[in-house]
């Protein structure tokens, strides 16, 4: 079998709001808490406020170094 060979020009493995609205529908009650810990604040605070508008109260954006005791 011959393999075919396709061109990407871009690929991005990160997944966009509408995405992780879209992976979390339904898990609101099942959440007790979120925390965004990947890119910049100017990007995590409009995705905090968008996971609160969908029902996830506690969604919180940790500082660099910042523990989080969970229990």
């Amino acid at each position: 079998m011959n393999a075919c060979v396709e061109m990407m020009d871009s690929f991005s493995a990160h997944a966009d709001q509408q995405e992780i609205g879209e992976f979390l529908a339904g898990q609101e009650a099942q959440v007790r808490e979120v925390f965004l810990v990947h890119g910049t604040l100017d990007r995590q605070e409009p995705l905090a406020a968008f996971l609160d508008a969908q029902g996830f109260r506690s969604v919180q954006i940790p500082a660099l170094g910042e523990e989080v005791v969970l229990g």
